[in-house]
């Protein structure tokens, strides 16, 4: 069952961070006739208390249980008492007088996994006749926790009427009367404080991101390199949104070339078909070569053609073999200036090539 019920002394806790609670753990289950000889009496795992906190069982637990039980010098026997009445300062106490009845005494033992048990339970005639006789019902630990709800040690267990009674209340009358314990736990290694090693998990993912981590390592050292790791890791995205923007800035730049080269392809050819079919493009070549692909596009598209022939004329007047061919006049040179065609050339492929070539 969950463990239900339980309250921190707000005294206690300004003075120490230890604090001392009880808690319903277990409902007492019966065997016919027979007494057990082993009991849990605090399970494993992390109990919800609602505002009072947690309760926590755990691997912390296990580690400085033997040694907080031996500081108390409850190593070799706890109680199991009637309704916390071997608690000094309780209610339950304050009402008897020694002798104080008890039902059981048993040895204080953590089995990881499972939780705090009381071993070789040693049965008083009151706590049998109890027990069988089934006037308890539950069982309630009295741990001593600290600031984060680790169980570090049990100063006894109780046989209850009923878990959730006042009487599970650990008034501030207990944490006074028990405060040489608390002292002694509190000058203990708690599982807060208490020295974690590494886990492989974590040192094979360290070395797969070229950090290094002994096996041994104290926490500080482990803080250190998780650190190292993490200034690592902003180092490295850096870099590689540098390399990127680079990268993309180099790619830019090759495409701009090709863009270019391409566009003055097609340019050139544009110039060679305006040529072929005798347009004249009113434009320098430096300003011809500077000129947007489309704007180049445009204008020829837009240009009378034939105003430079270079086809065979049609002469209907029977030619002279013996005469020269017409010389170019200086307005004509000036277009072919600017078609970027030669004298040769013109004179090679123009209209009065083949008068030439039969001379």
């Amino acid at each position: 069952m969950g463990w239900q019920s339980c309250r921190m002394s707000k005294t206690a806790a300004t003075a120490s961070p230890i604090t001392l609670c009880a808690l319903r753990a277990e409902t007492v289950e019966r065997e016919g006739d027979a007494l057990p000889t082993r009991l849990l009496v605090a399970p494993w795992g992390t109990h919800e208390i609602g505002a009072r906190g947690k309760a926590i069982v755990n691997e912390g637990t296990a580690r400085v249980f033997a040694g907080n039980m031996s500081r108390l010098k409850k190593a070799d026997h706890v109680c199991l008492d009637f309704n916390h009445n071997s608690l000094k300062g309780h209610p339950s106490y304050l009402a008897e007088k020694e002798p104080r009845k008890i039902a059981a005494t048993g040895k204080p033992e953590i089995v990881p996994g499972k939780g705090i048990f009381l071993t070789g339970l040693s049965w008083t005639p009151e706590g049998k006749e109890s027990f069988l006789g089934g006037h308890f019902q539950d069982i309630s630990p009295t741990v001593y926790r600290d600031k984060a709800g680790n169980v570090l040690a049990i100063h006894s267990a109780a046989l209850c009427q009923h878990g959730e009674i006042d009487g599970l209340t650990i008034p501030d009358a207990v944490q006074a009367a028990l405060s040489a314990d608390i002292a002694a736990l509190s000058a203990s290694d708690s599982p807060l404080t208490s020295p974690m090693k590494p886990t492989p998990e974590l040192i094979a993912l360290l070395a797969a991101l070229g950090m290094t981590l002994n096996p041994d390592a104290d926490e500080a050292t482990v803080a250190s390199t998780l650190k190292d790791l993490t200034a690592k890791i902003a180092k490295d995205a850096e870099a590689d949104k540098k390399a990127g923007a680079e990268g993309l800035s180099a790619l830019e730049v090759r495409l701009e070339a090709v863009e270019k080269e391409r566009d003055t392809i097609k340019r050139d050819r544009l110039k060679e078909q305006a040529i072929h079919a005798g347009k004249v493009i009113p434009l320098s070549d430096e300003d011809w070569n500077v000129t947007a692909l489309s704007t180049c596009e445009k204008l020829v598209a837009g240009l009378k053609p034939g105003v430079v022939p270079f086809g065979h004329k049609t002469v209907e007047t029977t030619i002279d073999p013996n005469a020269k061919p017409d010389a170019l006049s200086a307005e004509d040179e000036a277009v072919l200036e600017k078609m970027g065609i030669s004298k040769e050339d013109y004179a090679k492929h123009g209209p009065n090539a083949k008068t030439e070539a039969a001379k």
